[in-house]
């Protein structure tokens, strides 16, 4: 079973709205391409978004420790646009450190 976690440094509105849906979505179309999936999703409150995209990071990296979500192996973490990507890497353990990351443009004004 592939292990996915998925981290959402500002869980309100539609950014909550797309965490959950990916947590509850994903697995089942992951089981109808005959692939099992199990996603994990950590999130912060959705408030204080300047600080959010700065230090959001190393907060979900300190949460998951404490939940145990380090432990085990993890196929892939998927991160938002308001997390710093390569913060959240040079946090985590070295043995994640070569785990993918999907980053996630939510809202994009380019």
């Amino acid at each position: 079973m592939r292990r996915i976690i998925l981290l959402n440094p500002y869980a309100a509105g539609s950014h909550a709205q797309w965490a959950r849906g990916m947590v509850r979505e994903c697995p089942l179309a992951a089981e109808r391409a005959g692939v099992q999936a199990q996603f994990e999703l950590f999130e912060l409150p959705g408030r204080h978004w300047k600080w959010r995209m700065s230090a959001s990071a190393l907060a979900l990296v300190e949460r998951m420790g404490e939940a145990g979500a380090l432990d085990r192996d993890v196929d892939r973490f998927i991160v938002t646009d308001m997390m710093d990507v390569g913060q959240f890497r040079s946090a985590l353990p070295p043995r994640f450190r070569s785990v993918p990351i999907t980053l996630y443009f939510h809202e994009n004004q380019l």
